[in-house]
């Protein structure tokens, strides 16, 4: 018993001893000034010396922290001595074991703390300075100047930079805290220097790391690996052909590219890169196919697509544009769009769907900056971001013509959508005419449907008491659909 009771009071002593030897810390490495030497070995001062109230737990404010890499080295060490010294690789912040690993500081100004009793460090940035980003379609290709920036680095709050970044070929402008409020830009490119409100200068896409001096608006892009464009030529994409200018693709990457939204005519075409027939990629597939070096030439079928292109493997597709459905009438406004079906990319089409009592509009691909559609239900012809549909509840098939911008919603046979019989009809049958009365509220709209299911007559109007001139129909058994802000009530109706 007398044995462990002295052990465990060396061991309690040997602790405190050693703890009582620190008599300071500092920070050192490449990160914060250089790595120093031991005694007689000389080198760079311990110069960042924390403090502290306890002996245990250190600190020092406003360290800046420089980086000639990605991420730069540094250590605690205490008595300007490397006899007992801390480290981890991770960063900001993380357990110090004594003669550890670097910490791989990333370059900024922080305030550090650090306990030497359990080794546990933080790095907190301390720095004021306005945040300075890049926006606009160079930086995102899909929401452009309606995207986020992308955030610079700084140390002082005047020099800025980005590195190692994939631009898309496209337009950017630099702005301050987010806002267009303070924004710098000129024409010139690579070089240049950016003026308030100026024009927005043209990326030619790349991996670059860039810099920007807040205060003198200077900039420059220098080139780390270039982005080689990637185009579509041929009879499909323009009158004159082969002969006529390639329509570029996007990318962030050199190896994957897009072309967005883009209206082929029955056709030829061929991938080229950088506009010039040294290196382009064919083959006979259509609509997906995997290109050769100096292969056949592409027969594209006339449509709006959405292009895919992989540089490394020649793999491609052309895909129709997405069109859906999205609002409240579907799943609200901010889940993901219903899409409807196509088979040419002009008629697109959702079968025997649910919708709620609410709001919605068609979308192309899954995004507001292309274009919405709106109009009056339950058919009709739709204008680009157009008013919402209001649409009662039931369930329909729905249509949409991309070209000529016609819908409509057709309410499935059979199925009743009110609680309540709201609207009658006399006299029913009838030689002449069918009067729809709604005891409730006002008839938007009546179709008139043979068994089938084929429209033979509509009207739209707002009015409990609605007249359809039945003359002209054939003699037999027909079906009502009676719109109203209550729903749609399906109606039995007989021509003799």
């Amino acid at each position: 018993m007398k044995t462990k009771l002295l052990f465990f009071m060396l061991c309690f002593f040997a602790i405190t001893s050693f703890q009582a030897q620190i008599t300071s810390v500092a920070i050192v490495g490449e990160a914060v000034g250089g790595w120093p030497g031991n005694p007689g070995n000389p080198g760079p001062s311990d110069v960042n010396q924390l403090t502290s109230t306890d002996g245990v737990n250190w600190n020092i404010s406003n360290l800046v922290v420089t980086t000639a890499m990605p991420q730069g080295g540094a250590k605690f060490r205490a008595n300007n001595d490397w006899v007992i010294n801390w480290g981890n690789a991770a960063f900001p912040n993380g357990t110090a074991t004594q003669n550890g690993s670097n910490i791989l500081t990333v370059g900024n100004t922080y305030n550090v703390a650090f306990n030497s009793t359990t080794g546990v460090y933080s790095f907190t940035s301390s720095n004021t300075f306005p945040s300075i980003g890049i926006w606009g379609p160079a930086v995102d290709p899909i929401n452009g100047f309606a995207g986020p920036d992308v955030d610079m680095s700084t140390l002082d709050g005047v020099v800025y930079t980005l590195n190692n970044y994939n631009f898309t070929s496209g337009t950017a402008k630099f702005r301050q805290n987010d806002s267009n409020n303070i924004n710098w830009a000129s024409t010139a490119f690579p070089t240049g220097t950016g003026v308030q409100d100026g024009p927005n200068f043209t990326v030619t896409g790349g991996q670059y790391n860039v810099t920007f001096n807040r205060t003198t608006g200077e900039y420059n892009f220098a080139i780390v690996n270039p982005i080689t464009s990637i185009g579509i030529i041929g009879d499909a994409v323009n009158a004159n052909g082969f002969a006529g200018p390639d329509v570029d693709l996007a990318s962030t990457d050199g190896i994957n590219y897009s072309l967005k939204n883009h209206t082929f005519t029955t056709g030829l075409a061929k991938f080229r890169e950088a506009d010039m027939w040294n290196v382009n990629w064919g083959n006979t597939t259509f609509p997906s196919g995997t290109g050769i070096l100096n292969g056949d030439n592409i027969p594209v079928i006339g449509a709006t697509y959405n292009v895919n292109f992989n540089k490394n493997s020649g793999d491609y597709i052309f895909n129709y544009v997405n069109m859906g459905i999205i609002g409240s009438a579907v799943n609200g406004w901010n889940a993901a769009d219903v899409d409807m079906v196509t088979t040419n990319g002009i008629n697109y089409t959702l079968t025997n769907y649910s919708l709620n009592q609410g709001e919605m509009k068609f979308r192309q691909d899954d995004n507001w900056d292309i274009t919405s559609y709106g109009g009056t239900f339950p058919s009709g012809t739709s204008g680009a971001n157009s008013a919402n549909f209001v649409v009662p509840a039931g369930t329909y098939d729905i249509s949409f013509n991309r070209n000529t911008l016609e819908y409509n919603f057709s309410s499935t046979l059979g199925v009743a959508n009110f609680s309540k019989k709201t609207s009658k009809v006399y006299p029913n049958p009838s030689y002449n005419n069918w009067n729809f009365i709604s005891s409730l509220n006002p008839i938007t709209a009546i179709q008139i449907l043979e068994v089938s299911g084929k429209i033979v007559f509509e009207t739209k109007e707002l009015s409990n008491n609605v007249i359809v001139d039945a003359t002209n129909l054939s003699r037999g058994i027909y079906f009502a659909k009676v719109f109203s802000s209550d729903g749609i009530q399906t109606i039995k109706v007989v021509k003799n």
